[in-house]
């Protein structure tokens, strides 16, 4: 499965997980979404960022979506990958 973390530069939570992101998923995709305008927004049914979705064959079959006014932990994101 291909892991991939859509974030922005001016979303503080995406910048505080970014980190974590590095760190649990060394050379993880990331699709930087910097403009509100950006058709990925509707294209790939996001409501928040940071949001990371699993790709099997290029189709999605996992997501973990930022929860509003906390993002995404790590703790989240490790129990989101162990279920």
């Amino acid at each position: 499965m291909e892991y991939v973390l859509y974030h922005a530069t001016w979303c503080p939570f995406c910048i505080a997980f970014l980190e974590e992101w590095r760190e649990i998923m060394p050379g993880g995709k990331e699709v930087i979404m910097d403009d509100q305008n950006d058709p990925l927004w509707v294209e790939k049914n996001l409501d928040f960022v940071p949001t990371v979705v699993g790709y099997e064959n290029d189709v999605e079959k996992r997501r973990l979506m930022a929860t509003a006014g906390v993002g995404i932990t790590r703790e989240m994101f490790e129990g989101w990958m162990d279920q």
